[in-house]
């Protein structure tokens, strides 16, 4: 326990002494997802632009995608976005088939 102790006085220490301009914070703008296809992006380097909707989605991904750390990482997590998009594709086309039929 005592070890616990001195790991978390040690990084209290080292904590104090780094500044916001040593972490590299880049203000990038805001980001916010609206329900399961919908987002709005306001990127701060283009003054008064608001992507929304299906297009403030799409974008929202592809930056997502590009701040991820490594490639294997982007891969990944792009291959997981297109085989839910799939999938929920063929759920819908499932259903909206399902209530034509049903209501014949």
């Amino acid at each position: 326990m005592d070890y616990v102790r001195r790991l978390c006085s040690s990084c209290n220490k080292q904590l104090r002494h780094v500044s916001n301009d040593d972490i590299g914070f880049q203000n990038l703008g805001e980001m916010m997802t609206l329900g399961s296809n919908d987002a709005v992006v306001s990127p701060s380097f283009v003054d008064g632009l608001t992507l929304e909707g299906s297009i403030g989605h799409t974008a929202r991904k592809i930056a997502y995608l590009i701040r991820l750390p490594t490639d294997e990482h982007k891969l990944k997590v792009g291959i997981s976005w297109l085989t839910k998009s799939a999938i929920d594709s063929v759920s819908l086309l499932q259903s909206t088939l399902y209530k034509v039929l049903s209501s014949s």
